[in-house]
């Protein structure tokens, strides 16, 4: 049995990759694991058919449940108690096992509550009951009408069309990815100074040039995310360049008693590391770098592309 159906045993669910939703008590309920955390967002709809009172009243109730497994549980996280859902966050207790059973047993206490003051379930946006389906919402699961799906459906559309359309300023946006990613490389050479392996600096620079990028360019279109990568590995290796410039430095003080000018020090860096036999560690070090910064900015180089291009997404499951 998969860890989603534990969580809502007896209950019609289906599964697809980090997703899951279905109906559990004769309620709509869906969760979603999130995959850096593992934990997991589960949400129930309902709707008050009693009226504006039973819905603050089921409202009044659900808080107070909430705020006492707030308390009692570790692995509790945020909440939301909204007209049309309930959500909360189970964070991972480490076994999947073991989550799955906190999260039925808040479940169940939620659902008693619904039970009590005669909810029904139905439409995350407008609470309607009839012709309730589960909606793809951006890799979430969703329900709703049907009348709210094509509504959602066609606000998407919009929403794609007006990222398409929106174009950035390259030349600004190539200055501020430069400029922002500068302090990457600060934060590179600082950490290389103290002895530390300071290629865990070459994510922050990828992440400060595409913020950069954004912030001077006004948006961030697919020339904005090549640009904004091309200057993020540009500065990864300016970084480490200029880390051993300076230890190369401080070795002729050392050795030799006076200080070398950095620019000519900087110019002769390759020939002297050649001299030395130890050009293969800086480049090492720069594969290391590189290789970090790739790892630290993967998600968000994705996530800007999918920016760029308008990823949102509704379909039906």
């Amino acid at each position: 049995m998969s860890v989603f159906k534990k969580m809502f045993p007896g209950g019609d669910i289906k599964t697809k990759g980090l997703m899951a939703w279905g109906t559990y008590k004769g309620f709509f309920v869906t969760a979603l694991q999130d995959a850096r955390t593992y934990g997991y967002t589960v949400k129930i709809t309902y709707h008050a058919e009693r009226g504006e009172d039973s819905a603050a009243l089921v409202k009044e109730r659900v808080c107070e449940l909430f705020r006492r497994l707030g308390v009692e549980q570790k692995q509790f996280g945020d909440y939301m108690v909204e007209d049309n859902y309930i959500k909360f966050v189970e964070n991972s207790a480490g076994i999947a096992a073991t989550t799955a059973k906190k999260i039925h047993d808040n479940v169940d206490q939620v659902i008693a509550i619904l039970q009590a003051e005669g909810c029904v379930s139905g439409c995350e946006l407008c609470g309607s009951s009839y012709s309730v389906n589960p909606y793809n919402v951006n890799n979430a699961p969703v329900f709703l009408c049907s009348s709210c799906g094509t509504r959602v459906e066609q606000d998407m559309e919009n929403a794609n069309g007006e990222v398409l359309s929106r174009k950035s300023n390259p030349f600004l946006g190539l200055i501020g990815a430069a400029v922002a990613s500068v302090l990457g490389v600060v934060l590179w050479i600082l950490i290389y100074q103290i002895g530390y392996i300071a290629g865990i600096a070459g994510g922050a620079i990828m992440l400060f040039a595409f913020w950069g990028y954004k912030k001077l360019g006004r948006a961030m279109d697919t020339k904005g995310v090549l640009i904004s990568f091309a200057v993020g590995l540009l500065m990864v290796f300016v970084a480490c360049h200029i880390s051993w410039t300076i230890e190369a430095i401080k070795a002729y003080n050392e050795y030799y008693g006076f200080n070398m000018d950095f620019f000519y020090m900087s110019k002769k860096l390759f020939s002297i590391l050649e001299k030395l036999d130890i050009m293969s560690d800086f480049f090492i070090e720069l594969a290391m770098g590189y290789g970090l910064s790739l790892l630290v900015a993967f998600p968000t180089v994705i996530n800007s592309f999918k920016e760029s291009r308008g990823s949102g997404k509704v379909k039906r499951l």
